[in-house]
């Protein structure tokens, strides 16, 4: 099975808990083709003695420290230090099946796909444990291969297209592609959407082999304005460049995620500061209100529209600053 080298691409920050789970579960591979690259996010915990010791004795273990700098950043320092044929991305706190890589990289042979993706599984700290370690019988797989257009479809349901563990991406197909430093979450996502749309097939094996543990310190659970704002405007990028790519129907789904995080917001969060945040944030795109289908809706939006930001919103809003420049906002 060998021949088609693995990066593996882990960016850790703060993972003293996590991070020596899932590069066990890599070592563990049953393909053993591959090469772990850390990237540590300048942490303050000791995540970088953890990975330090496991780079000591395994010499496919690159791992590099950087400033803090988010994310993003460090997928990408990890991007252009690996040497693989794909990458394969793994969050610091998650962890993989033994027979992952074997099985994936079967599917991209048997059917030459760009991208490979499997189900996953949310799972506790005592389980994943358990997961990562359990090989199951040899038996024959049924992979599901999908065309760009169908990938395309994919990535806008609820699938294994909507976050970026557990992918593993040809690198020459998608090496102008890096993640946009912009965004702190939802940023992989929008990944997936320009490898997608750069004309990439995909395959998709049955099993559910990427364990992604669930614990309070998921980004998922961040609801800063500097979060909200980042789920916010990856929607704004996928509806804006949908309607240019002419598919209204994939632009209207963004648009009204995006509305309907701005009530929920405002319900969660019933103060003049905020109201006055979301009210900016709806006059600089109601003219997208006539995507909204619901006459009540568009009329909700509209009244929320009509607070006046001049009179309540700071202009120097730090987490709008780095929106200020970008034409989006």
């Amino acid at each position: 099975m060998e021949g088609f080298r693995i990066s593996v691409i882990i960016a850790a920050f703060e993972a003293e808990k996590y991070i020596a789970d899932a590069i066990d579960s890599v070592l563990r591979q049953t393909y053993n083709d591959f090469e772990i690259v850390v990237v540590d996010d300048g942490s303050t915990d000791t995540t970088q003695s953890v990975v330090l010791r496991y780079a000591a004795s395994h010499p496919n273990i690159h791992f590099q420290i950087i400033n803090h700098a988010g994310v993003c950043r460090a997928r990408n320092t990890a991007i252009g230090l690996a040497k693989g044929d794909y990458l394969f991305f793994l969050d610091s706190d998650d962890a993989i099946h033994p027979c992952l890589f074997e099985e994936m990289i079967s599917a991209v042979r048997a059917t030459g796909a760009t991208m490979a993706t499997e189900e996953f599984c949310a799972v506790n700290h005592a389980d994943i444990v358990r997961l990562a370690g359990n090989y199951p019988p040899k038996s024959e797989r049924q992979y599901c291969y999908r065309n760009n257009q169908q990938t395309i479809e994919e990535l806008f349901r609820d699938s294994p297209f909507n976050m970026i563990g557990g992918l593993l991406v040809k690198k020459d197909a998608v090496k102008s592609i890096l993640f946009d430093e912009r965004f702190s979450i939802g940023e992989d996502k929008l990944y997936l959407y320009e490898c997608v749309t750069s004309d990439a097939d995909s395959v998709t094996i049955p099993e559910k082999w990427y364990y992604n543990r669930i614990h309070q310190g998921n980004s998922s659970r961040n609801d800063s304005r500097e979060a909200f704002l980042s789920r916010y405007m990856r929607r704004k990028v996928f509806w804006l460049s949908e309607l240019q790519a002419g598919r209204p129907d994939h632009a209207r789904q963004q648009i009204v995620e995006g509305f309907g995080m701005i009530l929920q917001r405002l319900i969660r969060y019933k103060s003049i500061g905020e109201t006055a945040f979301l009210s900016h944030i709806i006059r600089r795109d109601r003219k997208y209100f006539a995507y909204l289908q619901s006459r009540k809706y568009r009329l909700l939006v509209f009244m929320i529209s009509t607070c006046n930001p001049l009179l309540l919103f700071k202009s120097d809003e730090p987490a709008l600053d780095i929106w200020k420049k970008t034409g989006l906002f």
